[in-house]
Parts: structure tokens; C-alpha cells; sequence
């Protein structure tokens, strides 16, 4: 990847995104999922979307990969997380997908964590607090 790519993202260039988009999507070509650098370069991908504001894009890259890889429980958080930077959030809809990622790992913390808070925000103290509960009962000295 070049640096003048690079350089114009960071400027809010978006002409050199389908560059870096051909360059990751070779990387993915050459590693298989669950890889260190797979991961990387999706997290990548979606941050030049995101970066040059094409959140729309952003989704339906996450949304093809969920529907590779429907056990994967990081392609949900990485749409939980792109769905809480829309103009246009729906609580319900990023709720809906960490109930989904508990289906998938019950004591994922930051999912629990998420959790509390949009109850919280949604002036439902009875469930935020059985979540907080969940993520200090499961691991009270690992908490970030």
C-alpha cells in the first residue's frame, strides 16, 4: 500500500479508496480467515469506508461477510460499531445484534458491556443492570 493512498485518506481524498480496496481484498485472496493478518486487513477496509465516509459500503462489505461466516461473532461487532456512528442509529437494530453475538459467545464482555448502555440509554435500568452484573460476574478483574 503506498503511502500517497494512505496520505490522501487521511486528507479526505477518497479518489485512491478503490486502490487500497484491490490491495486488501489481494490480501484476502492470499489468507484464510481467523489469520492475524485477515483480520487486520478487514478492519482495514472498513476504517478507509468509514474515513472517507462511505458507511453505506461499509455495511454491506460487513453484511457479505456475515453471511460467509455466520459463527464469526467479530463481523457482528464490527457492524454493531459502524451502525453506532450512523446520523440515523436504531438502538433496537444494534441491540438486536449483540443479542445475536450472546447467542454465539454468552460471556462476551464488551457485548454485555454495550449491552447495559443501550438499555441504559433507553431508560431501561432493570436490564442495564443485569448486564453490567453479567460482565463483573463473569470476570470481575478484567474489566477494560
Amino acid at each position: 500500500m503506498t503511502s500517497i493512498n494512505l496520505a490522501k485518506i487521511a486528507n479526505d481524498d477518497s479518489s485512491s479508496i478503490d486502490n487500497i480496496e484491490n490491495i486488501i481484498q489481494n490480501l484476502f485472496s492470499d489468507q484464510e480467515e481467523g489469520e492475524k493478518g485477515f483480520d487486520n486487513s478487514k478492519y482495514l477496509l472498513i476504517s478507509s469506508f468509514v474515513t472517507t465516509n462511505q458507511i453505506p459500503r461499509a455495511k454491506k462489505q460487513i453484511d457479505e461477510w456475515i453471511s460467509q461466516s455466520p459463527q464469526n461473532v467479530d463481523n457482528y461487532l464490527l457492524k454493531a460499531e459502524i451502525l453506532k456512528r450512523d446520523k440515523e442509529q436504531d438502538l433496537d437494530v444494534i441491540s438486536g445484534i449483540y443479542q445475536k453475538v450472546l447467542l454465539l459467545d454468552a460471556n462476551n464482555i464488551m457485548t454485555n458491556i454495550n449491552l447495559a448502555f443501550i438499555f441504559y440509554q433507553k431508560k431501561n435500568f432493570e436490564q442495564a443492570s443485569e448486564h453490567f452484573k453479567k460482565t463483573i460476574t463473569h470476570d470481575k478483574f478484567n474489566i477494560q
